[in-house]
């Protein structure tokens, strides 16, 4: 399986399965999960310049998100004017 990650620190330590402090516990807790089932964990970094969509996702800049994904902008489905409470 091949992991997607923006951020290089984070793909060298699923890389080489060195992971300190307590952000990497989600990561550790994925391994975990990946040698219990028998799946070999592999990281392909990329470039913030290349993953910008996801960067602006991730930093809440809405603006950003608006100009490269209008469609985001827009709800699918109004569910409180249908009636329903969310």
């Amino acid at each position: 399986m091949v992991m997607h990650i923006d951020n290089r620190a984070v793909a060298y330590a699923v890389e080489n399965r060195t992971m300190r402090g307590a952000s990497m516990t989600v990561l550790r807790r994925c391994l975990l999960l990946a040698a219990e089932h028998d799946l070999d964990l592999r990281t392909r970094w990329i470039p913030t310049q290349e993953n910008t969509l996801a960067d602006a996702l991730s930093r809440f800049n809405y603006e950003k998100i608006a100009n490269l994904a209008p469609q985001l902008s827009h709800p699918v489905c109004d569910l409180r004017r249908r009636g329903f409470l969310t």
